[in-house]
């Protein structure tokens, strides 16, 4: 139990200094900025900054969705490795305990739909195209309430949990990802 105690309390202290250093989400911002059509000025910078924000509605009106969807596609690749993205919005969707049974019911249809009309097979499996969570992302209206903190979330999650947390993103969501990221290490590790 000591062992156990002392593991925890390391990893916490790794995870808190981890958080205090800079994180790389910038450059995959500007990267994907630039792949898709846009620039790595600070106005573009800021429209992913305002996706799920209030005061990003009026800013994201005149913002093309379909190119906006590729950049946050491909920086979803980039943070996230192990799993996919309808893995992830679905995860989300579960999880949001802000939302009402009604609400929850729709976003899910919502994405059950989405799933259905962008070849949903190749949605579930680790080594499908990009493209297809474009598809996904703009069929979902990802940029839109109610998935745009979804996708808030996501994106300021990135690799480290604990760097970034959107604010509405509830510690329920947090220790849930930290267990599935502590069980997928165990089980991919070569004993």
């Amino acid at each position: 139990m000591k062992t156990f105690a002392v593991v925890l309390v390391i990893g916490f202290a790794l995870q808190v200094s981890n958080a205090l250093m800079p994180s790389d989400l910038e450059t995959v911002v500007e990267t994907c900025l630039v792949e898709n059509e846009f620039t790595s000025s600070k106005d573009d910078v800021a429209l992913v900054d305002y996706i799920g924000k209030p005061e990003g509605v009026d800013k994201l009106k005149d913002v093309p969705r379909e190119k906006l969807a590729a950049v946050l596609a491909c920086m979803y690749h980039k943070q996230y490795k192990n799993t996919t993205l309808y893995d992830m919005l679905k995860y989300l969707t579960e999880m949001d305990d802000k939302v009402t049974k009604d609400q929850y019911q729709q976003m899910k249809e919502t994405l059950t739909t989405c799933v259905q009309q962008c070849n949903g097979i190749n949605l579930i499996r680790r080594d499908y195209p990009q493209g297809n969570d474009v598809e996904l992302l703009k069929c979902v209206k990802a940029v839109d309430p109610p998935f745009d903190y979804l996708i808030a979330t996501l994106r300021d999650l990135g690799e480290e949990p604990l760097n970034f947390c959107y604010e509405r993103c509830g510690l329920k969501i947090l220790i849930r990802i930290l267990i599935i990221r502590s069980l997928r290490t165990l089980h991919t590790r070569d004993y």
